[in-house]
């Protein structure tokens, strides 16, 4: 890691953690729209514009699925 980036790796967060973060932000009533993924019938210009799409469902997936930390950051 350059020593420049070495602040985007933050100290060790656990699954747990990630989980609660999660769960924080789901049952929040706003975040409706960002539970699933965006299709093209809903928004047919959505991925000429959101050159990386995220939600919530697909940050779970991740999460339970143990992807590391890091990639998590850079899609939130």
């Amino acid at each position: 890691m350059r020593e420049e980036d070495a602040y985007l790796a933050g100290p060790p967060v656990s699954k747990e953690q990630l989980m609660a973060a999660w769960k924080f932000v789901h049952s929040n009533k706003m975040s409706d729209p960002f539970r699933k993924p965006v299709t093209v019938k809903e928004a047919p210009d959505y991925f000429t514009v959101i050159k990386a799409p995220m939600d919530l469902g697909t940050i779970k997936k991740r999460i339970d699925q143990s992807v590391l930390l890091f990639s998590l950051k850079s899609d939130i």
